[in-house]
């Protein structure tokens, strides 16, 4: 034998308190959402608040300060003590250039003084009528 069947009515209503269930189980939701959003609010709020006191009670300090200086003439002694002087750097040794003579070298191996050869040089280059070029005219200028 079969287990007796619900009738129709009996599968409605069953139905019907689970939606009814389902809607008070969203309001609570949504209450909850309503009560957690109104303490973030809360929250926010003192500590903007907070904030602004904290600031307003600066400005009343240094005004008071101001007006204290103002009144008798005597500023006032330092909150914190002076910051300590730098250490001292510690001294660099001193750097040694080496010079290129390379570029004074005639092929023959003999050294070449660009003066003993008839030209000029004027800061710190060899004139236009060296046939040596730019960068040998800098490094010979420099050198």
């Amino acid at each position: 034998m079969l287990p007796p069947q619900p009738s129709a009515l009996t599968c409605a209503r069953e139905k019907e308190k689970e939606i009814e269930i389902e809607k008070e189980q969203e309001k609570d939701r949504e209450r909850e959402r309503e009560r957690f959003f109104k303490s973030a609010v809360t929250a926010v709020t003192a500590a903007v608040a907070a904030a602004v006191a904290v600031a307003v009670a600066i400005v009343a300090i240094s005004a008071a300060a101001v007006a204290f200086k103002n009144v008798f003439g005597v500023p006032l002694p330092p909150l914190l003590p002076p910051p300590p002087p730098p250490p001292p750097l510690p001294s660099m040794p001193r750097l040694k250039f080496k010079v290129n003579t390379e570029s004074l070298r005639r092929h023959d191996g003999s050294r070449r003084s660009p003066m003993a050869e008839g030209r000029s040089i004027s800061n710190g280059c060899l004139d236009e009528t060296s046939s040596t070029s730019k960068v040998h005219r800098i490094q010979r200028g420099r050198g």
